[in-house]
């Protein structure tokens, strides 16, 4: 009902938000294609009211989608769009968040090397943020991904993005 009104009074950005909430609860819901309409219905009105920070957000959306659906190029595709968009923009959080979620099409791709960097420079980000509760997600999804591709596979590839840093406490 908020989109008719929006669009009667001419805000722009409450359509486009509305939009990406509705692909949002979309793709919660399992109705992935109605998703995918939304996201893509607001990323032009983004585009045109100039909210660079609200396309980096609906292409990290699609990404995510595309993840779901299993078409990790195109995941990695939306995932690098919003990172340099985000950087950009000077919004280092929303680039290193959109790089973090890239780290499982790249697995899915047997691009190990690739999947541990995508969450090894958002933790230092976060890190020297001091965003505790982005540390643990991003140690986490290190966790899981070390579990996922298996340890030789994971160890092999830490010591190719680290230069052959020894595995942390926290991760072995």
């Amino acid at each position: 009902q908020a989109l008719p009104i929006y669009a009667t009074i001419g805000d722009r950005l409450g359509q486009a938000n509305t939009l990406k909430a509705l692909g949002d609860l979309n793709v919660r819901e399992d109705r992935l294609a109605d998703a995918r309409q939304a996201y893509e219905q607001a990323l032009p009105i983004y585009a045109t009211i100039g909210d660079r920070l609200g396309q980096a957000n609906t292409f990290r959306s699609l990404a995510d989608l595309a993840a779901r659906e299993n078409d990790h190029v195109a995941a990695l595709n939306g995932y690098a769009r919003s990172a340099a968009l985000a950087e950009e923009i000077g919004s280092p959080y929303t680039a290193a968040i959109a790089r973090a979620s890239a780290a499982p099409s790249h697995a899915a791709l047997g691009s190990h090397s690739e999947a541990v960097s995508a969450l090894l420079e958002p933790l230092l980000f976060f890190d020297r943020i001091g965003d505790r509760s982005a540390v643990g997600v991003t140690v986490n999804r290190l966790r899981n991904l070390r579990a996922q591709i298996g340890t030789a596979a994971f160890d092999t590839a830490w010591a190719q993005v680290t230069g052959g840093q020894p595995l942390p406490d926290w991760l072995v």
